[in-house]
């Protein structure tokens, strides 16, 4: 387990990195990261482990005040696409096909079951775990990894996707204006959004697919109930 501590604020490069992107010191910081990853899969190649090493680079969060989030609303510390979406990628010639995309949504949180999936471990017995194995599906590259993916701002969660919808229950909303010290607190939702026709978030459907809401509504209140019955999920 290898975890860069940037790009985060502040922003700092090594000297050789300096001026080496088109996209400024945060750039810069991010060829570094490359060479950190490449110096790695180097060492992996040059002592005949790189094809049966299952290497898997990937983020905790969307971009801060810098990077690149694209059409998506929000950025790092929201539950919306900006700041949920992040790089995936794997590579493990000796168990999967190169060269693929799968447009699956999945979760931090299934690392572990895939991992213990491909290398035959058990699971532990004594706990229930959080995610489940992406396996079948970045083997395959159909289907989906769960039925219900959970959206949380610490222990709280605050919105449910099935893959398609999202739901977002009735929470504190934020509203600032440029040049102000200050922002306002307001409570909004719920709002359901389609995910497939709308990735930005821009438009509600709840009033056009109450049905999808109150679906949704009632898997985000049901696993609300099961955490706080079983806070740290032990059998």
């Amino acid at each position: 387990y290898f975890a860069h501590n940037f790009p985060h604020e502040p922003l700092f490069a090594a000297d050789e990195n300096l001026g080496r992107s088109d996209a400024g010191l945060y750039g810069d910081i991010v060829e570094g990261l490359d060479d950190g990853i490449g110096r790695i899969v180097d060492e992996l190649e040059a002592t005949g482990q790189l094809d049966d090493t299952i290497i898997i680079v990937t983020s905790d969060n969307g971009p801060w005040f810098q990077g690149d989030a694209g059409d998506h609303r929000g950025r790092k510390g929201s539950i919306s696409e900006g700041g949920q979406l992040v790089p995936f990628l794997v590579h493990w010639p000796a168990g999967l096909e190169g060269g693929r995309t799968v447009d699956t949504m999945a979760m931090g949180t299934d690392i572990l079951p895939t991992l213990l999936d491909w290398t035959d471990l058990p699971a532990p017995t004594d706990r229930v775990l959080d995610g489940s194995s992406m396996a079948a599906v970045l083997e395959g590259g159909a289907g989906a990894v769960s039925d219900y993916y959970y959206y949380y701002a610490g222990k709280k969660l605050l919105a449910v996707s099935d893959g398609q919808y999202k739901y977002y229950a009735q929470q504190p909303y934020l509203y600032g204006v440029a040049g102000a010290s200050f922002a306002a607190p307001f409570s909004k939702g719920p709002w359901l959004f389609d995910l497939e026709a709308d990735p930005s978030e821009a438009y509600d459907v709840l009033a056009t697919h109450p049905d999808v809401a109150e679906d949704l509504a009632a898997e985000l209140e049901r696993r609300i109930a099961e955490t706080d019955e079983n806070p740290r999920g032990w059998n």
